[in-house]
């Protein structure tokens, strides 16, 4: 990260993580792992369908969400500004970001490379999401489901 008071990295790290506070030596790590960029306005952040490089945050200014269509226009459909996380999903899924994003003035953003490999999720073949609640033995929207409740029963 750029030079700057003790303080101003704590508090953005803070405020990206929820409100976590930190201690030196999880800041420390932070800053370590973290990889600066500063973006002139325009400048491109991630495109469409890239496979994620890491986590990236807005630190400061502002990251425009959108399509860069064919002709060069950026059609802008979310703004955000720092500190703020950009498109956290697609570096977990794996499936490449699903839009591309820009600097919609100066901004500084960093990357927090994912220090190990993530694989892929993998569905059965031909899964609309509804194998696993069928399998179930319990329908639990059911009139005619009789079981006992039990304290504590996530089912109830």
């Amino acid at each position: 990260m750029p030079a700057s008071t003790d303080a101003e990295p704590a508090e953005r790290w803070q405020a990206l993580l929820g409100g976590a506070r930190l201690g030196p030596e999880v800041l420390a790590s932070l800053e370590a792992m973290a990889r600066p960029r500063a973006l002139a306005a325009g400048a491109r952040v991630f495109g469409r369908g890239e496979t994620p490089q890491g986590l990236v945050a807005v630190l400061e200014g502002a990251v425009g969400l959108g399509q860069l269509r064919e002709d060069g226009v950026f059609q802008l459909e979310r703004t955000l500004r720092g500190p703020a996380w950009v498109d956290l999903a697609s570096a977990w899924l794996l499936d490449g970001h699903g839009q591309d994003a820009q600097a919609l003035g100066a901004a500084q953003v960093v990357v927090l490379p994912r220090p190990f490999d993530v694989e892929k999720l993998q569905s059965a073949q031909r899964d609309d999401g509804r194998a696993l609640p069928n399998q179930t033995t319990e329908d639990i929207t059911a009139p005619d489901d009789v079981r006992a409740f039990r304290q504590g029963d996530p089912m109830k």
